[in-house]
């Protein structure tokens, strides 16, 4: 059985953006919640952003489920974390997520505090190439393209990721 994950926006954005959704669709079985639809999905068809649109097909077509997380905003302020990260990190807790995606370091760090298994977008390039559904070529052509996109990442992280892709 797929292992589940707790998507924030940011793994989502970038994921759509450079047309690799595939890797959350095909390895995961994988929830979003209400905060984060609302940060991926509906504020960026009020942008028009393409990348909005294709998250919210694998919603419709139910390739990732919708959950609904209410009050979170008190935890988020206490936190000092987005209402997208603390959501996610609550869909874990709840139970509905095994792992939550997570790119921001401190949210991660939060995460980590609250007992929930957490990674980031590169995790799952990682397993993508792991699991043979990517080549260690695509998986390094995808971080390249979301670099381009605006993804931020330091070089050390790069040379790492690079680095353990090649190993495999």
């Amino acid at each position: 059985m797929a292992v589940k994950i707790a998507l924030n926006s940011t793994p989502l954005i970038f994921l759509a953006k450079t047309d690799s959704v595939q890797l959350i669709t095909t390895l995961f079985n994988a929830v979003i919640d209400n905060y984060v639809y609302e940060e991926v999905v509906l504020t960026g068809i009020k942008k028009g952003l393409r990348d909005a649109k294709l998250v919210k097909n694998l919603v419709d077509n139910g390739e990732v489920k919708l959950i609904e997380i209410k009050n979170v905003e008190p935890i988020a302020s206490s936190l000092k974390v987005g209402y997208g990260e603390i959501s996610t990190i609550t869909l874990v807790k709840k139970g509905y997520a095994e792992i939550a995606i997570i790119d921001d370091r401190y949210a991660r760090n939060v995460a980590k505090a609250c007992g929930v298994k957490v990674h980031g977008t590169l995790f799952l390039l990682l397993m993508g190439v792991k699991k043979r559904v990517i080549s260690r070529d695509e998986a390094l052509d995808i971080l390249a393209d979301m670099v381009r996109e605006g993804f931020r990442i330091s070089p050390e992280v790069i040379a790492e990721f690079s680095r353990r892709i090649r190993s495999l």
